[in-house]
């Protein structure tokens, strides 16, 4: 199986939006320079799923310009994850065969099958995130206020169409 170019370690918690000005002054993000940045990002699978299935998501996020394809093993909800991912920038809104061969979806759809993806999630957001330093640990915080729509159905998320 191919390895990982990265490990994500991650922490999600669920908050009411009603509490966000809250976290956002408590005293381990005093201080913290806050950013905003727009975001799209297209989930994709077979026809029948096997992506999910078999518990990993492929995503393409644009943001800038710039274009990043994602595997990673699926979790739900919140709480602490600890994943393997496989992140690698392409050129454009569509996943990158080449790349996905060098992670397990390339075992799981075959390579002959990567034209057979298809777009099934898109999601528009404007991600705000910040970081602060408390000792010598870094800690974050990011909120990120998203639409989700089925892929194809004219979300916000403007995609090219291109392959």
């Amino acid at each position: 199986m191919p390895v990982p170019n990265g490990h994500e370690f991650e922490l999600k918690l669920e908050l009411d939006p009603r509490d966000a000005g809250d976290l956002r002054r408590h005293p381990l993000l005093a201080g913290a320079e806050a950013s905003t940045r727009a975001q799209c990002s297209t989930y994709f699978d077979t026809r029948k799923n096997a992506l999910r299935k078999a518990g990993y998501s492929l995503r393409v996020r644009s943001s800038g310009g710039k274009y990043v394809q994602t595997v990673k093993r699926t979790s739900a909800g919140a709480g602490l994850f600890n994943r393997p991912e496989w992140e690698v920038p392409v050129e454009h809104d569509r996943p990158d065969a080449a790349a996905i061969a060098e992670t397990p979806v390339g075992e799981i759809i075959g390579a002959d099958r990567v034209g057979k993806l298809v777009p099934v999630v898109e999601s528009a957001s404007n991600a705000r995130s910040g970081a602060s330093t408390m000792r010598k640990a870094r800690s974050s915080s990011s909120s990120t206020r998203a639409r989700f729509t089925p892929a194809g159905r004219n979300g916000r998320c403007t995609r090219s169409r291109s392959s």
